[in-house]
């Protein structure tokens, strides 16, 4: 799921690692390390990058179809995807609505949940996840897309919070205030515009989640 997190216009000498170019506001490179194999990545540089051609570097067949049918604005696609996750986000995220996610199971109705908020800017999908820290998370995301510092009053943990302030107007936070190790490390990789920063992190999962917030900060 993404937690989010965390994501035009920073400017960025190329160098060994470029940040997208003004028409690429996310960066497929980016994706790929991400060591699950960068599917939602992918379908994020897809949407927001608005290159359907993107979808065809996802491994994951789900996720591809997804993407595909998302690109394509076809529900019939959506509705063709058998696994009911892939389908019913597919669906959800397509046509804005939350309520496509209702029958799923309670961690797949959320995590579809959080798809629509990320992939719409919708803060009323943030309102219907129960799980706390993925709400915050959730808030935090779309007010980072829609620079609306007002959603990070609805976020209970301080740090999401302080998080949430950052990401929407723009001002990261200082790096060495943070407790969190894997908030800590994003913050530096942001901070320095260095993406393998995230190498630091034990955590394959955590790296991979490194990588991909780093990528979606590009959209702010």
């Amino acid at each position: 799921m993404r937690l989010l997190v965390l994501l035009a216009s920073m400017v960025l000498v190329c160098g060994c690692c470029c940040l997208p170019t003004k028409e690429d506001r996310l960066d497929t490179k980016v994706c790929d390390k991400i060591n699950s194999g960068g599917g939602i990545c992918y379908l994020d540089t897809a949407v927001y990058n608005q290159k359907p051609e993107n979808c065809d570097l996802i491994k994951n067949a789900n996720t591809k179809a997804w993407c595909k049918a998302y690109m394509a604005d076809d529900q019939m696609a959506c509705a063709s995807i058998k696994d009911e996750y892939y389908q019913a986000t597919c669906l959800a995220t397509l046509q804005n609505q939350p309520a496509a996610c209702n029958k799923l199971s309670i961690n797949d109705k959320e995590d579809c949940y959080f798809e629509v908020a990320f992939m719409k800017a919708s803060d009323k999908a943030c309102a219907l996840i129960t799980d706390q820290s993925n709400h915050d998370w959730c808030y935090t995301d779309v007010a980072m897309l829609t620079k609306d510092e007002t959603l990070c009053n609805r976020i209970q943990d301080a740090e999401t919070k302080r998080w949430c302030t950052a990401l929407a107007n723009g001002n990261l936070p200082d790096c060495t205030k943070i407790t969190s190790n894997m908030d800590k490390t994003l913050c530096q990789a942001l901070t320095e515009q260095k993406p393998d920063t995230c190498k630091e992190l034990t955590s394959q999962d955590d790296q991979n989640d490194c990588y991909k917030y780093y990528n979606q900060y590009q959209l702010r």
